[in-house]
């Protein structure tokens, strides 16, 4: 029997083929994703399709992904797990650097093979440093990638 750790392992595994089609069964139109660091009109989505265009922005602008577990725990249906998410982005992109690898702790629930939270936390901080850019220029960058202006 498959186990909520199971789950997430799998989906955080299908980052890496940026193919949101692979994403789409691990959610529901009730799944809550929340990005803590993120400012407040940012920070939480619900949906699979509003999560799924989310993703898809990314990695529009995205040359490869990967999710990397290093750790998991899990307790009945709920998931810890700390990872590094890899971004690598076309030359130019960003200021600094064509790589983004950002340490990231999150908190799951999965219910019947399905997460219905998904809540990761970052230093932000940390992810301007490396990329050479602020939140706010970050999120631009990614809304336009959205709106298919990237």
């Amino acid at each position: 029997m498959e186990t909520a750790g199971d789950t997430v392992r799998r989906f955080c595994a299908a980052f890496a083929s940026k193919d949101t089609a692979q994403l789409r069964p691990y959610l529901t139109p009730s799944t809550v994703f929340e990005n803590i660091p993120l400012p407040e009109e940012h920070r939480r989505i619900v949906g699979t399709d509003d999560i799924v265009g989310v993703l898809q922005a990314k990695f529009a602008i995205c040359e490869e992904v990967d999710f990397r577990l290093l750790s998991l725990a899990e307790e009945g249906n709920v998931v810890f797990t700390e990872r590094v998410d890899y971004f690598r982005f076309p030359a130019g992109t960003f200021p600094k650097s064509d790589i983004q690898e950002w340490s990231v702790c999150a908190r799951w629930e999965v219910t019947d093979g399905k997460i219905t939270l998904w809540r990761d936390y970052y230093d932000v901080g940390s992810n301007e440093q490396q990329l050479g850019v602020s939140l706010p220029e970050y999120l631009t960058i990614l809304e336009r990638a959205r709106a298919g202006k990237a």
